[in-house]
């Protein structure tokens, strides 16, 4: 059977045109070549900055023992050289200090955990107004993280799939921010006699079957195991 040239003409541009069309479709669904994996870690850095941390007290003396103005202060102050510190700690004196005072006040950092090898005492030239004034200061790491406040984009339709602007910061400035000591990403100080004293006591505590660090609430006495009796 002959077929008419217009008709096979017809055809033939008919699957031309199916052919193209089929052709752009699939170009359409050709696998895109994924982009370089961004590393999250570069992206949201957590950095550690060495600085100096100082502290002004005035120190009253009460049966030779040392007691600063600011109790509270003082105590923060010497928990956070004992966490962080990366320096001796630095105790610097008016002229006029009397020598009794001044054993008085460094015998108080001893008792609270700081070595006496540790204590620099720096006397100054100056007078001062009152007698027991000093400064405390040592260096220590600060941390530096990222604040993720850009949250741009799309968190339900995201058909490439591909992570939001902000993903991973805030796990890393958690990261950051939990950091006892910013300082260890930098340089880990190995295990101290002040952490050995702890570990010793917490695992004294847990033989013992008490409270670690708090008092034992009257209500919640028969909720602990005693001792052992055998």
């Amino acid at each position: 059977m002959k077929i008419p040239s217009n008709l096979l003409k017809a055809i033939c541009y008919r699957c031309v045109t199916i052919s193209i069309t089929a052709l752009a479709i699939l170009s359409a669904c050709v696998y895109e070549k994924p982009e370089t994996p961004k590393v999250i870690s570069k992206q949201f850095p957590i950095d550690a900055e060495l600085v100096t941390f100082s502290v002004s007290l005035n120190f009253s003396i009460d049966n030779g023992k040392a007691y600063a103005d600011d109790e509270m202060n003082f105590r923060r102050f010497i928990k956070e050289y004992l966490r962080r510190g990366r320096s001796k700690l630095y105790f610097k004196t008016v002229s006029n200090m009397n020598i009794g005072t001044e054993r008085a006040v460094i015998a108080r950092l001893v008792s609270r955990g700081v070595p006496a090898e540790s204590i620099v005492v720096k006397r100054g030239k100056s007078t001062g107004d009152t007698e027991t004034k000093s400064v405390i200061s040592f260096k220590g790491y600060i941390v530096s993280v990222s604040k993720c406040a850009n949250w741009m984009g799309e968190a339900g339709f995201n058909p490439t799939n591909k992570p939001n602007f902000n993903f991973g910061c805030s796990y890393y400035r958690n990261i950051g921010l939990m950091l006892s000591d910013p300082g260890d990403l930098t340089s880990p100080q190995g295990v101290v006699e002040n952490d050995a004293r702890r570990m010793d006591k917490a695992i004294r505590i847990f033989r013992d079957g008490s409270a670690a660090g708090v008092d034992l609430p009257k209500s919640e006495a028969g909720k602990f195991a005693g001792p052992s009796s055998k």
